[in-house]
């Protein structure tokens, strides 16, 4: 735990300090400038209640209480498997099963999701040699993390240590953690070693198309609240997205697909690559056999039958 502490103690942004004002910092401030006056009782149980999970979270990634489950990603025309997204999964001792909506707004604040997502890369790295070889695993990976120190040898050490082939590691941006000019170079650095890139969530947040070429990326990844305007007949964002994948030579990618009319207007658009609950929900590592058993083809390849 103390190893951890200080870790997240000494995180940095390359070249500057990264502050992050939390209800704690928000309570010293208040009592530090106005001593008389009273904080305010939900800020202070927000303070307490970031302080119990910032210790239970460093207990957590100490104690490896963390797994990952796996949903697939097929191609939306013919249902082949190219790969799973890695989604990590916290196995809280007295909560149970928590998703990462729970906790990980807690570790980028911390600096927590530095040695966390370090922890995640080698997990899924290692989980994924047990797989075909044309079968690559996905991992996302934060704004924070891209911007530590030695995040590209951080990568480069959980590939070594698993044996995976670079060709096999998907890396999964935000654009919020895209713009940074040194994140771009360290993803330039990475991509060149053969490990591909893909974008989160495009539509939702600032990238334009002058951006986007200038960044080096394999896959746009289209977020779930275009796909259910799908169903309300809304196809304009989802098309311009993939037309805008196609003239920049990158693939496109659509999330949370969970139904076959949005798969059809999928196809029909032109996305190349689908992922949700209408393909398979997310599954954990003992079950990945399972599936490629259950869509292995006798001519060859993993075929999902939609």
């Amino acid at each position: 735990m103390d190893r951890l502490c200080q870790l997240a103690g000494r995180f940095r942004r390359r070249g500057h300090a990264c502050h992050v004002r939390g209800p704690g910092a928000v309570c010293r401030k208040i009592r530090r400038q106005e001593p008389g006056r009273k904080i305010p009782p939900a800020l202070r149980a927000r303070a307490r209640e970031r302080a119990s999970a910032l210790q239970e979270l460093g207990l957590a990634i100490e104690s490896r209480q963390f797994e990952l489950y796996y949903q697939p990603q097929v191609r939306a025309d013919t249902g082949r498997v190219e790969g799973f997204e890695a989604l990590l999964r916290w196995n809280h001792p007295v909560r149970g099963v928590l998703a990462p909506r729970i906790f990980i707004d807690v570790a980028e604040e911390t600096g927590l999701i530095v040695p966390l997502g370090l922890q995640v890369l080698h997990m899924a790295c290692a989980e994924a040699m047990t797989w075909p070889d044309d079968t690559y695993v996905t991992v996302n990976v934060s704004p924070v993390q891209l911007m530590s120190s030695g995040f590209g040898s951080a990568v480069n050490d959980a590939l070594e240590a698993s044996g995976l082939s670079s060709k096999r590691l998907q890396l999964e941006i935000t654009e919020t953690g895209a713009v940074e000019e040194l994140a771009v170079a360290e993803l330039d650095r990475l991509r060149a070693t053969g490990i591909a890139i893909a974008l989160d969530d495009f539509g939702t947040g600032y990238s334009s198309f002058e951006s986007l070429k200038n960044l080096p990326l394999d896959i746009l990844k289209i977020d779930r609240s275009f796909i259910t305007e799908l169903s309300e007949g809304d196809s304009a964002v989802v098309t311009s997205v993939v037309e805008v994948a196609k003239a920049l030579g990158m693939q496109s990618l659509a999330e949370g697909v969970e139904t076959a009319d949005q798969l059809s207007l999928l196809r029909t658009a032109g996305c190349e690559l689908v992922q949700g609950y209408y393909v398979s929900r997310p599954m954990p590592a003992t079950e990945v056999a399972e599936y490629l058993s259950a869509t292995a083809q006798s001519s060859g390849g993993y075929f999902h039958s939609f």
